[in-house]
This record gives C-alpha cells, sequence and structure tokens, in this order.
C-alpha cells in the first residue's frame, strides 16, 4: 500500500511541475527516469515495485542558484535576497 501511495504521490506532483511549465520531471527513482508528458507519469507504478525504488525528500539537482543584478548570469537577486533575510551573512555575495 505504501509503495503504490509513493508511486502515486510522485505521479501527481510531476504532473503539477508539468502543468506549470516543466519541461522534464525526473523522480527520485534510484535507477534513472525521465517524463515529459503528464500520461507518461502513469509508469510509475509498474517502475516503483518496492518502497526502496524511490526516495521520499526534497532534491536540489541543479546545485543552487546563482546571485547576480544580471538576470542573464544568475537566478536570484542578492539585493532582493538581503531585503528579504536581513540575518543573512552576505558579505560573499557577487554583484
Amino acid at each position: 500500500m505504501a509503495r503504490r501511495r509513493r508511486a502515486r504521490s510522485a505521479s501527481f506532483a510531476g504532473r503539477i511541475y508539468l502543468a506549470a511549465g516543466a519541461l522534464r520531471v525526473m523522480p527520485a527513482t534510484f535507477v534513472y527516469h525521465e517524463f515529459r508528458h503528464a500520461e507518461d507519469l502513469e509508469r510509475l507504478d509498474e517502475i516503483v515495485t518496492h518502497n526502496s525504488d524511490i526516495q521520499l525528500g526534497t532534491g536540489h539537482p541543479h546545485g543552487g542558484n546563482a546571485l547576480s543584478r544580471d538576470p542573464s548570469t544568475g537566478a536570484v537577486d542578492p539585493r532582493r535576497l538581503r531585503a528579504l533575510a536581513p540575518r543573512i551573512a552576505t558579505s560573499s555575495v557577487g554583484s
């Protein structure tokens, strides 16, 4: 039962990401799988045959977001970061 719930939950989350504009979804399965269409996510129920076939947790596959005032070279404007979190040490934030 838990296995099916995990597979369905991952499928549901993947559908949300694709509907929001994601180009592909890569669930945290121990064998790499990539899905580009919502209907393909139904295969997760066949792929996840045991609880150990999929990991529950949060991922950070892109390795972080670069800080830059220029949107073409970074995803996060350090000025905005400072405004949102004034207690974060930003001495190493580039411009």
